[in-house]
């Protein structure tokens, strides 16, 4: 997870079950955009080449 997002959730752990995790509606919105726009390998490398 990007280091901007990582103290912008919580991770809720549970005795008998799996971990939660705990976050705004603005950075999912975020994190989810995010993952639609690298599902297609043109914008992926797009947006890579930009990062660098």
């Amino acid at each position: 997870m990007n280091e901007q997002y990582a103290s912008l959730r919580t991770l809720i752990t549970r005795q008998n079950g799996e971990a939660c995790v705990l976050m705004s509606l603005e950075v999912y919105n975020s994190l989810k955009e995010t993952a639609y726009l690298l599902r297609f390998p043109v914008n992926a490398r797009m947006l890579n080449s930009c990062a660098e």
